[in-house]
């Protein structure tokens, strides 16, 4: 497995992990109160900046790990590493899109904040998932021929 796949599986993970951390902690503290009446916002500020430190270490140790079992100096990437980069970021891109304009169209409508904030988030998340998906697919099978 090369190092882009790699890190593709790395943020897929803890993609999947952070939201569905957040989800359960969000749901925990409503205890059965209405949603918009939680007390979310530490709840993601502390979801994104763990989020981040977490595939921040798992990628530096994922890419020590494999440099020591393969004896690389350095990870190398070539024209198809970057190809499926790019088809990742497009297909991620496009969820979060959908999402920034559900949550300005939500704004206009006056929406509670709490919905708003965390529609911005799913989208953040979902997008993430998403392009890892992407990336760890084409990577197993090939890019799509569109």
């Amino acid at each position: 497995m090369g190092y882009e796949e790699r890190n593709a599986w790395v943020a897929l993970v803890v993609g999947v992990g952070a939201l569905v951390g957040y989800v359960v902690a969000l749901v925990s503290r409503a205890d059965g109160a209405p949603m918009t009446e939680v007390d979310y916002q530490p709840l993601l500020i502390a979801t994104v900046v763990i989020g981040v430190a977490v595939m921040i270490v798992a990628t530096v140790a994922s890419t020590i790990l494999a440099r020591i079992a393969t004896g690389d100096a350095e990870p190398r990437g070539d024209q198809r590493d970057r190809e499926i980069a790019r088809f990742g970021e497009r297909v991620g891109h496009a969820f979060l899109v959908v999402g920034a304009l559900a949550a300005m169209l939500m704004a206009m409508a006056e929406w509670d904040f709490f919905w708003i904030a965390n529609v911005l988030f799913a989208a953040f998340a979902v997008s993430a998932m998403v392009e890892g998906v992407a990336k760890v697919s084409a990577y197993r099978w090939g890019l799509p021929q569109w």
